[in-house]
C-alpha cells in the first residue's frame, strides 16, 4: 500500500520506525562498512556472496521442475548480472548526479529483489565506499557540503527505485509467478560474479 502511495495510519508507523532503524544501522555501521571493504575485501566480499547466494534455496523451490520458459528466464536473468559484472570489472562509474540517481534507482530496485543486496549493486558499480563513506558521521560533520552532494541524488533515486520497482515485481509476481521467480533466481546467481574472485 506505501509504494501504491496510499498508506495508512499503521503503514505511516511502520516506516517511521522503519526509517529510523536504517537511520541509526547508517550512523552506526557506515564507518565499519568501509574499513571491512578497504581493509579486509576478502572477507567482506564472502559476506556478501553468503548474504547472496542464502536465498537461492527459497527462490529454488518456488520454480521446482522448471520447463522452458522457466529455464530461458533464469539464464535472461543470469545473463543481465553476468554482462554488468563483466562490464565494470576494474572501473568505478563517475560521481555526477546523474549516476548516483541511476545507481540509487538500481539499488533500491535490487533491495526489493528477495537476496540480492544494494550494497551489492554500490559494489559492482565500484561507488560502495564513496557512498557508504558518506553517510559516515565523521564526514557528515568534517565535510557536509560534499556528502550531502552525493547524498541528495542518491537517496531520491532509492525512493524513486523502490515506489517504481515494487509495484512493478508485485504485479509480475501475480501475474506469472514461476517466470518471475526464475529470472530473479537467475539474477541472484549472476550477482555473485561481481563479487568472485575477490
Amino acid at each position: 500500500r506505501c509504494t501504491r502511495f496510499k498508506p495508512t495510519p499503521a503503514d505511516w508507523r511502520f516506516l517511521v520506525f522503519l526509517g529510523m532503524g536504517v537511520i541509526f544501522s547508517v550512523l552506526a555501521l557506515s564507518g565499519p562498512a568501509v574499513h571491512f571493504v578497504t581493509h579486509s575485501r576478502w572477507a567482506a566480499y564472502s559476506v556478501f556472496i553468503g548474504l547472496t547466494l542464502g536465498g537461492v534455496p527459497t527462490l529454488a523451490r518456488e520454480v521446482k521442475g522448471p520447463k522452458a520458459a522457466e529455464a530461458c528466464a533464469f539464464l535472461a536473468g543470469f545473463g543481465v548480472l553476468a554482462c554488468m559484472a563483466f562490464l565494470s570489472q576494474g572501473s568505478a562509474l563517475p560521481q555526477s548526479a546523474l549516476v548516483l540517481f541511476i545507481v540509487g534507482v538500481i539499488g533500491a530496485s535490487s533491495m526489493v529483489l528477495p537476496g540480492i543486496s544494494g550494497s551489492y549493486v554500490l559494489v559492482l558499480c565500484g561507488l560502495y565506499e564513496v557512498i557508504i563513506g558518506a553517510m559516515r558521521p565523521a564526514a557528515l560533520m568534517a565535510e557536509p557540503t560534499s556528502s550531502i552532494a552525493i547524498l541528495m541524488p542518491f537517496g531520491v533515486g532509492v525512493l524513486a527505485g523502490v515506489g517504481l520497482f515494487s509495484n512493478a515485481i508485485r504485479t509480475a509476481l501475480e501475474h506469472r509467478p514461476r517466470l518471475t521467480h526464475a529470472a530473479l533466481l537467475g539474477l541472484l546467481v549472476g550477482s555473485v560474479l561481481g563479487l568472485w574472485p575477490f
